[in-house]
């Protein structure tokens, strides 16, 4: 899972770097790999020595970072996606 994490933090640095950026690909890609960050700190809890509180508190942030993912993927315009694909070295479509 680290490595996965890595390779994500890997894929925003290369997308902030080049010239054309799309912002919603980018907070998908954060919010992304923020999930598979927290996914990988569930997997590591030991449940014997974890509060309750601290239970609710991880709850409530994959919840967030679900319901914001859903909402950047599903809100997304589907004409975004396309361009992105489409668009030659220089940017221009």
């Amino acid at each position: 899972m680290a490595v996965l994490i890595a390779i994500e933090i890997y894929h925003n640095i290369i997308l902030y770097v080049q010239d054309y950026r799309d912002h919603q690909l980018a907070v998908e890609i954060v919010l992304g790999t923020a999930l598979m960050a927290i996914s990988r700190k569930v997997i590591v809890f030991d449940f014997e020595d974890t509060t309750p509180e601290h239970l609710y508190g991880t709850a409530a942030v994959i919840l967030a970072l679900v319901i914001g993912y859903y909402l950047i993927v599903t809100r997304g315009s589907p004409a975004a996606h396309d361009s992105r694909t489409t668009r030659d070295i220089d940017g221009k479509p």
